[in-house]
């Protein structure tokens, strides 16, 4: 007689951070995993199935017997782009598993951060050697924002504090100086929204934490204080 694995269903409608949060409180989500779910935002997520014994194979069909290809969670979701019904399966959770996902967010925090205080030290220079009010006024904002996100970081991921070198620093405020204003400020804000979908993909990884709090409560601020400022610069020739 076979053993039938119990589990447990819901039916409605979930948010992506719903549906992390109720799961992360039983399981470890790997990095991967948050990021397949992440990609679900479009679809509606109709239901949760788990299961302690057996698992769900890639078609989302139950098998009692254990089997090392089999996940212990289905996500059911309907698909607007293909009108169809689909499942995503999870599983695996493995001590491995955890420290390769922490490795994975280090890593990220670690690159972003490296890249705020580079941007930081160049919009500082252009602030304190440009003689054009609202050069110096924008851009001495900016370092300042960068230099609150990369201290956030810092704290949230204990990352080394770093300082970029002075050659690169030169060579890039040479190109700020050899460029043309408007094509600078389209330049910075196209680098901006980059440094904000960064931010947001972090924060997506660490949504049950007060990480991700943290982190979106930077990405409203550079919103704020950075983003539309520089696209009122940008639309706004006579500005410059």
């Amino acid at each position: 007689m076979k053993t039938i694995s119990k589990t447990q269903k819901n039916s409605g409608n979930f948010s992506i951070t719903s549906v992390i949060e109720r799961l992360e409180k039983k399981y470890h989500l790997t990095t991967d995993e948050k990021q397949k779910i992440f990609k679900l935002k479009d679809c509606l997520i109709s239901g949760i199935a788990e299961c302690s014994e057996g698992g769900f194979n890639k078609d989302g069909k139950f098998i009692s017997e254990s089997n090392s290809n089999l996940g212990q969670i289905r996500i059911s979701y309907f698909c607007f782009e293909d009108r169809k019904q689909k499942f995503l399966i999870l599983g695996g959770y493995h001590s491995s598993t955890e420290i390769e996902s922490d490795k994975v967010l280090r890593w990220r925090s670690k690159e972003i951060y490296r890249r705020l205080v580079q941007t930081s030290f160049l919009y500082e220079k252009i602030a304190n050697e440009s003689k054009k009010l609202f050069y110096r006024n924008s851009f001495r904002t900016f370092a300042s924002i960068h230099r609150q996100t990369s201290r956030t970081l810092i704290n949230l991921y204990q990352i080394e504090k770093q300082f970029p070198s002075y050659e690169h620093l030169v060579l890039q405020f040479r190109k700020f100086q050899l460029s043309n204003t408007s094509a600078f400020l389209e330049h910075c804000l196209s680098q901006e929204k980059k440094f904000s979908a960064d931010l947001e993909t972090l924060a997506s990884l660490s949504v049950t934490s007060d990480k991700s709090d943290s982190i979106n409560e930077q990405i409203l601020i550079r919103k704020k204080d950075i983003l539309d400022p520089l696209e009122n610069l940008v639309n706004n020739p006579l500005v410059c």
